[in-house]
């Protein structure tokens, strides 16, 4: 077992790892000391005691989980007896991912192998980058959110900054998570016959995660309408909601598709912009979810045009730089042919 200085020692060593407890037990206040000595605090998470449903959740969300053998009047779960990690495991929600079939992971790899070549190839430019890396660099709660027919080039130009996504559990679901793990995000699923509890288990994969992305039209549209969903997300856990777009110059759109998704062609320009945060109060009403709702559409349809512009208007800085450089020459063979004379 390890000891909470054990513990510490590694998230130093680790900057985007963070420990999360279930349970309380004698050690808690060695454990919450220690971690304030080394200035861990904030990475370290007491939820208490969970029930089923919650602990599930708690089990989904973490890359690594250690089970504890206990003594019988020691428990997790407020009086129920530990039952081993087997048995926990045979009680975990439908929030738990399977791992993905063959067919899906090697399509998974192909998706992600032809999108890297692309990106190579892209004249990528962003907009307010600094928002995000601000908003992460400070542990702030953010949920980034974007239409549906937009997600594809995010997985490249947002790569590096750990995000919880959000699919279905199906085949499309799992190629979409195995392109999310080879990008360095973590993905959850969620089971397509959980519509009516789906905010429930978004919520509890979101209780130790500081960044998620969604898409606010999705999984099935209709196109560009925000679904309440990611509103009452950010009301109840406290999380910002950050608008985000992307455009390109030359693009295959493929219309076929309820969201009209957008593919970037190779060697295309790209914009990718990022808006200021939408601070949603806590505790909203039925009521007052509607108009946030429109806030949010208002500020991606704002974005769409502000990229959509960028990526029609050519590259002015590289053309005035070649007329300054052609000027100086000029004036530096005019005042050759002076000093001849």
């Amino acid at each position: 077992m390890w000891s909470a200085f054990q513990v510490s020692r590694f998230l130093c060593a680790h900057d985007r790892a963070r420990f999360l407890v279930a349970g309380t037990g004698p050690s808690q206040e060695e454990m919450q000391r220690t971690f304030a000595a080394h200035g861990l605090t904030d990475r370290l998470h007491l939820v208490g005691v969970l029930g089923q449903k919650e602990l599930a959740g708690a089990y989904q969300a973490n890359e690594t989980v250690v089970l504890m053998p206990l003594p019988p009047q020691q428990n997790f779960s407020g009086g129920r007896p530990w039952k081993g990690g087997e048995t926990i495991a045979s009680e975990l929600s439908s929030l738990s991912q399977n791992r993905s079939r063959p067919r899906a992971r090697i399509l998974g790899w192909i998706c992600v192998w032809l999108l890297r070549l692309q990106w190579a190839t892209w004249h990528s430019e962003v907009e307010g980058l600094e928002r995000l890396d601000e908003r992460i660099a400070r542990g702030k709660r953010t949920l980034l959110t974007f239409w549906h027919g937009k997600y594809l080039p995010l997985y490249a130009l947002l790569q590096g900054r750990a995000a919880c996504v959000f699919t279905s559990r199906s085949f499309r679901g799992e190629v979409i998570a195995e392109i999310c793990r080879r990008f360095g995000y973590t993905c959850v699923q969620i089971p397509d016959d959980a519509r009516h509890r789906s905010l429930d288990l978004l919520r509890q994969a979101l209780v130790t995660h500081r960044m998620g992305g969604i898409a606010v039209d999705g999984p099935l549209g209709p196109y560009h309408v925000v679904k309440h969903m990611p509103i009452q997300l950010a009301s109840e856990l406290s999380f910002a909601l950050l608008p985000v777009s992307v455009a390109s110059r030359r693009k295959w759109v493929l219309t076929q598709r309820w969201d009209r998704m957008e593919v970037p062609r190779p060697f295309t320009r790209v914009y990718l912009v990022i808006g200021g945060a939408l601070e949603v109060p806590p505790d909203l009403t039925r009521g007052a979810v509607e108009p946030w709702g429109r806030r949010l559409h208002d500020a991606l349809e704002a974005l769409d045009r502000q990229a959509e512009e960028k990526v029609r208007v050519p590259p002015q800085r590289i053309q005035l730089a070649k007329d300054d450089n052609a000027r100086s020459l000029l004036q530096w063979a005019k005042k050759g042919r002076n000093s001849l004379s």
